[in-house]
């Protein structure tokens, strides 16, 4: 018996941690810019629930997925001044920062051409092809550095549906930017917490039983 209860405290004690998780809520497609059929241009969104929850622009990097109005999710927020290992391009962070700095560009004039662009640094997206010029800007800038931007300002916004950030029914990826210090919730099953408190307070009344 003690060995299968020691057993049981591993499992739940060393088991890999749960990923950082926020829930967010897509509202609608912000100012509604349109190119090729398509709402380009930030979007508006909630992160948070009740009275928490703080409104959000939500840029999209993946054209291959879906989001509709009022349409909430858990995903995991990365900063990309860290790591974004959860990120559907984990080794992809310059490109990710060139989205990001193309974001910083657009304008209503050339919002279709920049979410073009930004699309087609992840995927080919014929719909909506990239624009050589952005491309270039976007390109150049990595190079020198990206002078003057505070990466821990820009996350990564990844919904893990089903445990993948590429299941078929996840929504879309996004960047946030949101200055300033940034938590993120861990939603963790309080049925589980009692559990390992039960097995722990279980472990030590069998010891005291067996020194008595």
């Amino acid at each position: 018996m003690r060995s299968r209860i020691a057993a049981l405290l591993l499992t739940v004690c060393v088991a890999g941690p749960l990923q950082a998780q926020t829930s967010f809520t897509y509202n609608n497609p912000g100012a509604g810019y349109t190119a090729n059929g398509f709402y380009v241009g930030t979007y508006s969104g909630t992160e948070g629930v009740g009275s928490g929850a703080t409104a959000v622009g939500l840029n999209c990097v993946d054209f291959f997925h879906h989001v509709t109005s009022g349409e909430q999710w858990l995903a995991k927020v990365e900063s990309l001044g860290s790591s974004i290992s959860g990120s559907r391009h984990p080794s992809a962070l310059t490109l990710y920062k060139e989205a990001a700095w193309l974001i910083t560009q657009e304008t209503a004039s050339n919002v279709g051409a920049v979410q073009g662009t930004i699309w087609n640094l992840f995927d080919p997206v014929p719909a909506l092809p990239s624009s050589a010029s952005w491309l270039a800007s976007a390109q150049a800038q990595a190079t020198s550095g990206f002078v003057g931007i505070n990466w821990n300002d820009w996350y990564v916004v990844t919904d893990y549906r089903s445990g993948t950030a590429w299941d078929a029914s996840a929504a879309q990826e996004f960047l946030m930017y949101q200055p300033g210090p940034h938590t993120t919730t861990t939603p963790e099953p309080a049925s589980m917490v009692l559990f390992g408190t039960g097995l722990l307070g279980l472990a030590a009344a069998r010891v005291r039983r067996k020194k008595n």
